[in-house]
């Protein structure tokens, strides 16, 4: 069975946080992270982890930026069914297509924008 987890963007705080679940919050879906603070979703950008690692062993989720051999800086986004890869207007294909040995996350799209210019 595939593990379902999230981390999200905090807006406010510009930092990215591990989201541990989901609560009503001030009449609102609140998220709930390592610190214990709820926070309504619509401060936050929710990101799924896609079940794969990259060779370093860390996980990796919606809105990282990977690099991959032979080819530029590519960010990881939901599409078509399946997780895909892109930079810009160029598509890099499924993220399953690629060996999790010669993948590596480099930044996220909200820390590290300037990694896919």
């Amino acid at each position: 069975m595939k593990e379902i987890k999230f981390r999200a963007w905090d807006k406010e705080e510009k930092r990215i946080v591990r989201v541990n679940g989901l609560t009503e919050f001030n009449d609102e879906i609140g998220v709930v992270w390592s610190e214990g603070i709820g926070k309504n979703i619509s401060d936050m950008v929710l990101m799924q982890y896609t079940g794969l690692k990259d060779k370093n062993g860390k996980e990796i989720y919606e809105g990282d930026i990977l690099q991959v051999p032979g080819a530029i800086p590519a960010q990881v986004y939901w599409d078509f069914g399946s997780w895909q890869l892109r930079n810009g207007s160029l598509t890099g294909g499924m993220l399953a297509n690629f060996d999790e040995e010669n993948i590596e996350i480099i930044g996220n799209i909200y820390e590290n924008p300037e990694l896919l210019k």
